[in-house]
């Protein structure tokens, strides 16, 4: 055991070498530098062209920029790539968008920057030209007439006010095939989806001038966390349209007379199938913080709300079992609800409540009812109360905060026969108090409970000795045999890598006697490198700092 605790210690030495080594040589080697490049610096107006910002190095936080005179199709989409040259490391990151042009003239793609240490990297900016764009470009005309929309039914909100959101795909062509690959975001927002019915059916609307067809894709009920400028992010995908073509006339005249828009086929029956990549805009919502100060009792409520207390009996026996509901119901952030603060009396056994919940999520938002039930046994006769308490919540159509009050709760226990505890006129605990008659049976402090209490010698070595060997063997057992397999799995692979890292430390060793100080790193890092591929059984692609 001595041995694989030995191995456990020097497998912890050689990844902080590793990690080590391949930071120094990360400096060594490469200087962090980003730079923009463009797929074409002169396009059309509706075509679409690939941004990208080429990291090389290592950086944290790329801030990509806004692209406010274009639509942002997709994007960022990140790419890495490792490499090694002479002995030399170099990483390599690339993060991409795919832009369209949406009217003419000069325009500049801004800079992008990386945090490096205390300072920001940033890239140069490039130029692009858009032109007029062609009426018959089959791509053009797609993205004119297939686009994807966010709308949201309010776009100022109080923190934990619902807003649904709803993403529409708007197309005047045939959709031969779509794929949205990438999801909305809703960073600082509770989101909860509101299901569609399958085969929802498309229906008409006018959009700028025009009348589409409109086919909801997805539909949510957002929650703001927290009071400023919240963004939804955009949704994207892939859309093959068939766009139709028209037809160039030749010289002959028969092909001119049956191709004439009088005869109803102004495009000669030819269409074209483009890939368009479409993305909906972020929408900016303004979510304004609720009124200070708060009531002590408010909780995060936030809607409109009728609630109730009811408890199922204010005279039980002792150990008889009483419920205590107290339910919520209309319309907000129901599902965020946490149970009500009782105080119940300190001779009180209470349970933590049972949820029961009928929420419906519809376009309307969230509307239904949220129930905590509370069990609970007095275990002594007497009158007791149960403090008076109260709901607050905010009311987003008043603006304010509004206030339920429960009065206190009166109850008489009875003197009890000393049995188990049992049902009060209450069905919602029923389960609970069955099952705790059949598993647990209440302590009764009789003399024949304390003789035997007093007959187990739970100080005694022999008892712990025997409490202890299950667990103890057990831990003997996994440890076995998972060194046993980790070693046989890895034996080869040792013997391997350990042979071809000794050749290249000698050849380090070498170069280290001659004063080669580079040649001995390269050649370091290099055993080094290659050790870790042939032990992760890794391919040197795969091999990153992250991964390690």
């Amino acid at each position: 055991m001595v041995k694989y605790f030995h191995t456990i210690a020097k497998g912890f030495q050689i990844p902080m070498l590793m990690v080590l080594l391949f930071s120094i040589k990360i400096c060594y080697a490469q200087e962090t530098k980003l730079s923009l490049s463009i797929s074409s610096t002169t396009v059309a107006v509706g075509d679409q062209f690939r941004v990208e910002y080429r990291l090389e190095g290592n950086a944290k936080n790329f801030n990509g920029p806004n692209f406010n005179d274009f639509t942002v199709v997709s994007g960022p989409n990140q790419s890495q790539q490792t490499q090694i040259v002479n002995g030399n490391f170099y990483q390599f990151s690339a993060f991409s968008y795919v832009l369209q042009a949406n009217k003419e003239g000069t325009f500049t793609i801004p800079a992008a920057n990386v945090d490096v240490g205390n300072k920001k990297v940033y890239s140069n900016t490039a130029a692009i030209k858009v032109a007029k764009g062609n009426p018959n470009n089959p791509v053009a005309n797609a993205s004119k007439n297939v686009f994807l929309k966010a709308s949201v039914d309010k776009s100022s909100v109080y923190q934990g006010e619902g807003i649904v959101v709803t993403f529409k795909l708007y197309y005047n062509v045939n959709i031969v095939n779509y794929n949205f690959d990438k999801a909305p975001d809703f960073p600082g927002f509770y989101s909860q989806e509101i299901k569609l019915p399958n085969n929802t059916p498309s229906y008409k609307e006018n959009y700028d001038g025009a009348t589409f067809n409109v086919a909801e894709i997805k539909k949510m009920v957002l929650f703001p966390q927290k009071s400023g400028v919240l963004n939804i992010e955009p949704m994207g995908g892939e859309i093959v349209a068939r766009i139709p073509v028209k037809k160039q006339r030749g010289n002959d005249p028969f092909d001119q007379f049956f191709n004439d828009p009088f005869f109803g086929n102004p495009f000669g029956n030819s269409a074209q199938d483009v890939k368009v990549n479409i993305a909906s805009k972020i929408i900016p919502i303004t979510v304004k913080p609720l009124p200070q100060p708060a009531p002590v009792a408010f909780n995060g409520a936030i809607g409109k709300y009728n609630a109730q207390l009811n408890l199922s009996s204010d005279k039980v026996k002792q150990n008889d079992a009483i419920d205590l509901q107290f339910k919520i119901t209309g319309k907000g952030n129901l599902k965020l609800l946490d149970p009500l603060t009782l105080t119940f009396p300190s001779d009180f056994e209470a349970f933590d409540p049972k949820i029961d919940q009928q929420i419906n999520i519809s376009v309307n938002g969230v509307n239904g009812s949220k129930s905590f039930n509370y069990l609970i046994i007095p275990r002594t006769a007497g009158n007791f109360k149960i403090p008076a308490s109260e709901f607050v919540y905010f009311d987003i159509e008043k603006g304010r905060y509004e206030t339920i009050n429960f009065p206190e709760q009166n109850i008489t226990v009875l003197k009890g026969d000393g049995s188990p505890a049992t049902i009060s006129n209450t069905p919602a605990g029923q389960t609970q108090v069955k099952a705790l008659n059949d598993d647990i049976r209440f302590i009764k402090l009789s003399k024949s409970a304390t003789t035997l209490f007093n007959r187990l010698k739970f100080n005694d070595p022999l008892f712990l000795l025997l409490l202890v060997m299950p667990f103890a063997l057990l831990l003997g057992i996994q440890l076995f045999l998972f060194f046993s397999k980790k070693n046989e799995s890895t034996a080869l692979l040792t013997a391997r890598a350990e042979s071809i890292a000794k050749k290249k430390l000698s050849l380090a060793k070498k170069h280290l006697d001659a004063g080669k100080h580079v040649d001995f790193l390269n050649e370091t890092h290099l055993a080094l490198w290659q050790f870790t591929a042939l032990k992760l059984n890794m391919t040197t692609s795969e091999i990153t700092i992250d991964n390690i």
